[in-house]
């Protein structure tokens, strides 16, 4: 049996286990549903795991460059659900996590889970619903381990039977490359073929799953499809998380943690999560923190900044955009987006339509944040 022949059999299994019910349709090979029929169907309201974050029944990826702190988000969240307690600020749906930590050993996640208790005054008992196999598992095998067939199923077998045993709220694969053997993660067919079996641990059971993954090289501006590997793999995902690291601002430790969270792609959120999530790592938790902002913004912030203080100099004839663009050097449409985005905040006024002419509303520097 090859690689991909015993993917295709895994991916076979519980095949319709995502369905209400199976149709009477008349004799036809599969189970086609009358659109009227479904549109009869109560769908009940959207159930999340984290609040406007992470919708339940989905299959989700963590995307970052190693040391950004993708396994320290993951065990944040895992002991968040395990206990109830708020996630991000976020309310969370509490229930059973299982967390198969492929990269670290058994002495890190422990340590971490320590930092983790002890910042939150937890007792070792309350995270008894978190489960963790800190040992890796390949469920999956490339062609050219094709000879391992026979132990991925069986290792996926035994995936499958204790996630049907314990029945979690989420289970965590952290990282993707070390849940495979051999698997080219630049073949659309071959990640394909892994997200099928996959989503058949969600799709019905009201859990989540979350994938941690690296993005490619370089990655300063995350988009769905700046994760390593083929597009088939983000384009397979319901849900992707980007971390960006932020360096530590003046006068913070060098080696403070903090990060910009990115929803890169998202079913059923909110537009306002666009915006990145400034983070911060604390005592084993990830706070969100406002001033945490990456490299552009803070630019951006010093440009708003310098026009601000600049038009206050000119006094009441304000100026209009050509001569701010001239007087900071700044270019033309920049310097026009900037005033735009001050007016919005009610930094500045527009005291003339055509030119358009500016001038600070005084006492309002604060507002440019």
């Amino acid at each position: 049996m090859t690689a991909t022949e015993a993917l295709d059999l895994m991916a076979g299994t519980g095949r319709w286990n995502d369905l209400p019910y199976l149709p009477d349709n008349g004799g036809l090979a599969l189970p086609w549903f009358p659109a009227g029929e479904l549109l009869g169907l109560e769908s009940g309201e959207e159930r999340w795991l984290v609040d406007r974050l992470i919708p339940s029944e989905s299959i989700n990826m963590l995307v970052g460059s190693p040391g950004t702190g993708k396994s320290l988000l993951v065990i944040d969240l895992c002991c968040c659900l395990a206990t109830g307690t708020p996630f991000l600020g976020r309310e969370v749906r509490q229930g059973k996590v299982m967390y198969l930590a492929a990269e670290d050993g058994w002495k890190r996640v422990s340590k971490r889970l320590r930092l983790w208790a002890d910042g939150r005054q937890v007792a070792a008992e309350a995270l008894n619903d978190f489960y963790v196999l800190p040992s890796p598992l390949q469920i999956a095998a490339g062609e050219t381990q094709a000879d391992q067939g026979e132990a991925v199923i069986d290792a996926w077998l035994q995936l499958q039977a204790d996630i049907e045993a314990i029945d979690p709220v989420l289970v965590v694969l952290d990282p993707l490359v070390d849940i495979h053997a051999g698997l080219d993660e630049n073949k659309a067919g071959e990640m394909a073929n892994l997200m099928r079996v996959l989503r058949r641990l969600v799709r019905g059971q009201d859990r989540a799953m979350l994938i941690t993954h690296h993005d490619k090289k370089g990655i300063l501006e995350p988009s769905v499809y700046s994760g390593r590997g083929s597009g088939a793999l983000a384009g397979g995902m319901d849900g992707q998380y980007h971390m960006v690291g932020v360096q530590a601002g003046e006068g913070e430790e060098e080696d403070a943690l903090q990060v910009l969270l990115h929803i890169t792609k998202g079913r059923d959120l909110p537009p306002a999560l666009k915006r990145p999530i400034g983070l911060r790592f604390d005592r084993g938790h990830w706070l969100v923190d406002e001033s945490v902002r990456s490299a552009k913004k803070e630019k951006e912030l010093a440009e708003l900044r310098g026009i601000y203080d600049w038009l206050r100099v000119q006094g009441g004839q304000g100026a209009v955009i050509r001569e701010v663009h001239v007087a900071l050097g700044i270019a033309y449409n920049t310097a026009q987006a900037r005033l735009e985005r001050m007016e919005k905040l009610g930094a500045v006024i527009r005291t003339v339509e055509r030119p358009a002419r500016y001038q600070v509303n005084p006492g309002a520097r604060d507002l440019i944040a």
